[in-house]
C-alpha cells in the first residue's frame, strides 16, 4: 500500500539486496536509508536501485551494526523515521526492537517480515513493540520456555493465531491486538498463561475469535477488552476446548462480539466476570 504522505521516510534495517528498499519508493516513500552489518549489501542495493532506475537522491545505503554502535544508534534516532522495515532473523529482531523505538516517530509503523519461531529458548521478552505482518503471516509460535509480551501492539496477522504458545508459562499485560485473521492468541500442551489488560480488536476465527486453549495448565484471563470479535462457531472471544478448575475469566468486557449468545465458551460460572454489550 502506498503511503499517504509524501515527505514519508523509510529506515530498512538488515537491507541486503534492497528489495525492501526498491518497494518502498516504488510505492512512493519520498526516501529510504538502508543499513547491513555486511559491506557487500550496500554495494548490492546501490546496484538494484540503479537498475530499477530510482533517483539517487532518494535513497542512501550504508555499513553498519546498529545494536551495538551507540552512536549510530544516536544517529538515526535523531531525525525518527516515518516507517521501519527489518526481513532479518528473528534472533536480530527481538533485541533490536527496543533499539529501533527511539528511531520511530511517534505513530509510526515498524514492519518485521516472516514468522517467529521458537523451538528451543529460556525466555522470549517482547516489549513496547509495534507488530505489523501486513496478513502475510502470524507473529510468533513458540514450542519452549517463557513468553512475556508488554507494552505492544501486534495488527494485521492471518493463517495463523497471531501468538501460538505451547511453552512452560506466558505473561501477556498491557499489549493490543487488531484485524488478527485466524486469532490472536492460542494456547496449547500444558501451558500456562496469564492475560492482563490486553485489548483484542477484531478477531475472527472459527473458535475463539480473539483466544483459544486447548491447554490443560492454567489460564487466567484479567481486566481485558473484546471488541468485534467474531467465531464461526463458539467463543466469540474466548474457547476453551476443556472445561476444567484453574481457567477463568475476570473483569473482562466484550463489545459487539458475536455470537453474542457465547462469548465465552467452557467456563464455570462461578469463574466468569464478563460484562457483554
Amino acid at each position: 500500500q502506498a503511503p499517504e504522505s509524501p515527505a514519508v521516510r523509510v529506515f530498512d534495517v538488515g537491507c541486503g539486496s534492497g528489495i525492501l528498499s526498491v518497494a518502498a519508493l516504488k510505492l512512493g516513500a519520498a526516501s529510504v536509508n538502508g543499513i547491513d552489518i555486511d559491506e557487500n549489501c550496500a554495494v548490492s542495493a546501490e546496484e538494484n536501485m540503479r537498475l530499477n532506475h530510482l533517483d539517487e537522491t532518494r535513497w542512501h545505503f550504508y555499513t553498519g551494526n546498529l545494536l551495538e554502535d551507540g552512536q549510530l544508534q544516536r544517529q538515526e534516532a535523531a531525525a525518527p523515521y516515518d516507517i521501519i522495515v527489518a526481513n532479518i532473523l528473528a534472533d536480530v529482531i527481538i533485541p533490536m526492537a527496543p533499539v529501533l523505538q527511539p528511531c520511530l516517530k511517534p505513530g509510526g509503523i515498524f514492519i518485521t517480515s516472516g514468522i517467529i519461531d521458537f523451538k528451543e529458548t529460556a525466555v522470549v521478552n517482547i516489549e513496547n513493540s509495534f507488530i505489523d505482518c501486513s496478513k502475510e503471516c502470524g507473529f510468533l509460535r513458540q514450542e519452549a520456555g517463557r513468553l512475556i509480551i508488554s507494552g505492544s501492539e501486534i495488527k494485521r496477522t492471518a493463517e495463523e493465531r497471531a501468538v501460538s504458545f505451547n511453552g512452560l508459562s506466558s505473561l501477556i499485560e498491557n499489549t493490543s491486538f487488531f484485524n488478527n485473521v485466524s486469532g490472536a492468541v492460542g494456547i496449547y500442551g500444558s501451558a500456562k498463561m496469564v492475560m492482563n489488560q490486553c485489548s483484542f480488536n477484531d478477531g475472527s476465527a472459527g473458535y475463539g475469535g480473539a483466544v483459544y486453549s486447548e491447554s490443560i495448565g492454567n489460564v487466567k484471563i484479567e481486566r481485558c477488552i473484546f471488541n468485534r470479535c467474531k467465531a464461526d462457531y463458539l467463543g466469540a472471544a474466548v474457547y476453551f476446548k476443556y472445561q476444567k478448575f484453574g481457567q477463568y475469566v475476570r473483569g473482562c468486557e466484550c463489545n459487539a462480539c458475536e455470537p453474542q449468545n457465547s462469548s465465552i465458551f467452557n467456563v464455570y460460572e462461578d469463574d466468569i466476570e464478563l460484562k457483554v454489550r
